[in-house]
Order: structure tokens, then sequence, then C-alpha cells
């Protein structure tokens, strides 16, 4: 985990002075916001839809081009008592087209999925390599602040029956993006 937000730091530190002189830089944002998340592929059979959420920050190089950090999670609570915690760490790269009142957006990244399952007595936690790919939209609500509306794919690189494959889910976030 150190050696991922290690990575990030310095994959911010690098862009940053490589983009130094390339336009007038937008600086540093955070943001939240909450949604649903739907299973996909390889997901237990009656896996309800999940509520989700994220926060994240990022560094803006210029009004197109920001590299940020996604922590995505999700709650999926089954009708027997069991539940699931989906947990996604991830940096991503995010292409803004630039037009004025809304900017369409595209994300893509790649890090680590932890998944917490809990129920019957028993949890069980497991953790994998996961990409992503996203599209949204940014409505500006005054100054740098604006309201963002987004779908990903998230994929989870994982272990079935000692086989390698993957599992993915469909996150659909809601929420602000402030400037620092």
């Amino acid at each position: 985990m150190k050696k991922i937000l290690s990575l990030v730091a310095g994959l911010m530190l690098v862009a940053s002075l490589s983009f130094a002189d390339e336009g007038k830089p937008e600086g540093m944002y955070l943001g939240l916001g909450a949604g649903m998340d739907f299973p996909g592929y390889n997901w237990w059979s009656g896996t309800p839809v999940g509520l989700g959420g994220k926060i994240f920050g990022g560094y803006s190089f210029d009004r197109s081009a920001a590299i940020q950090l996604d922590l995505d999670g999700a709650i999926y609570s089954y009708s027997n008592g069991n539940s699931t915690f989906d947990l996604y760490i991830l940096p991503e790269f995010k292409y803004t087209f630039d037009n004025p009142g809304f900017q369409p957006y595209l994300l893509v990244g790649g890090g680590l999925n932890l998944s917490l399952n809990s129920g019957g007595g028993t949890s069980t936690s497991a953790g994998y390599f996961a990409g992503v790919a996203g599209v949204g939209f940014q409505f500006d609500l005054g100054g740098s602040t604006s309201l963002f509306l987004e779908g990903k794919l998230h994929m989870a690189f994982v272990s079935v029956a000692g086989a390698s494959d993957v599992a993915d889910d469909f996150p659909f976030t809601a929420g602000l993006k402030f400037p620092l």
C-alpha cells in the first residue's frame, strides 16, 4: 500500500515538473460523491445493488489533463445477513474536454481492490490488482467548484477455482469537486 501511494506521489511530482511550462496549471482539488454500484461478471448469484461512494483528490495540470487518487467503496447487504465491502484504491489519469459550462471527461487507471466479506460468524478478506475506465460530466457551479456525474467499469483481477479471471462492477456516482 505504501509503495502504491509513493508511486502516485512520485508520478504527481514528475508530471507537475513536466507540464509546468505548458499552460496555466489549475492546481489541486478534492471531491466526494455517492451513488449505486451494480455487480457484474463473477459475483455471487443474487448479489444486490450496492450503496457506493467515493473520495478523491488530484492535481490539474491545465483545463484538460489531471491525475487523481480515487477511493471508491461499495457495501452490498444480502438478505441472509451476509455483507461485502469492496474498496478500490485507484490512481487515475483524467482527460477533460474543455467546454464552457459543462465538461465531459474520461478516466483510466489501475490500482488495488480490497474485498471484505462477513456473515455467518466468519469474515474473509482478499486483495487484487484492479483496473478502471470511466466517463463523466462536470457542471460548473461557480469559481472552480463543479457538480459531477460519472459511470465507471471496475475490474478486479481475481482467481476463481484456481484460474485467473476478472470480476467487474459498475459504479454510478454524483457529487462535488472543489479546489484547494
